[in-house]
């Protein structure tokens, strides 16, 4: 009898527990080679999937589409995806702006280099991220947000809410590219 188990640590902080339990198999067989083989690809692949919300994303005013700034999402070292204003492309606001609505500790801190969103942790649902946390550097409030990749990585739906998601707003933001 061999038992062979592999654990599988993905990216979005979930673990996958895969047992191959191979009893009275004889291991020389090619299907039972080729069965393991194929456990093994399929479950490593996984291991090295990113997260497709990672990269940079622009942020559209509602109602108009304006654009308003370039945030870029990141994985931190606890898993969590959090996004940073790299540019801002609001006209009425420079790239020297401060947040002055902002509670503590963003007040009077620089729009640009400021972290947005935090605490986004991937849902069981691929490209869904739940429990995390929004900044409106427009009234300077703080949600509680979520957001969603489109199958097409395109774009993404980012939901700020107070209480239950239902009372919220979703603005749609589109993957900038580097051309």
């Amino acid at each position: 009898k061999i038992i062979l188990t592999t654990v599988i640590n993905l990216k979005h902080n979930q673990s996958i527990l895969f047992f191959y339990i191979i009893q009275g198999m004889n291991m020389n067989s090619n299907l039972s080679i080729k069965m393991l083989i194929s456990c093994i690809f399929l479950f490593s692949t996984a291991l090295f999937a990113e997260q497709p919300i990672i990269g940079k994303w622009l942020v559209l005013e509602s109602g108009t589409g304006k654009l308003k700034a370039i945030v870029e999402f990141k994985e931190e070292s606890d898993r969590t995806i959090s996004g940073t204003n790299i540019k801002i492309l609001d006209e009425n606001l420079g790239q020297n702006s401060v947040c002055s609505k902002c509670p503590e500790p963003f007040k009077n801190k620089p729009l640009l280099g400021s972290k947005v969103i935090w605490n986004l942790k991937p849902s069981t649902k691929y490209g869904e991220y739940i429990q995390g946390y929004a900044l409106d550097v427009t009234n300077g409030k703080i949600y509680k947000g979520k957001a969603k990749v489109t199958q097409n990585g395109r774009r993404l739906s980012m939901r700020g809410y107070i209480g239950s998601s239902l009372l919220g707003r979703t603005e749609t933001w589109i993957r900038a590219t580097d051309e």
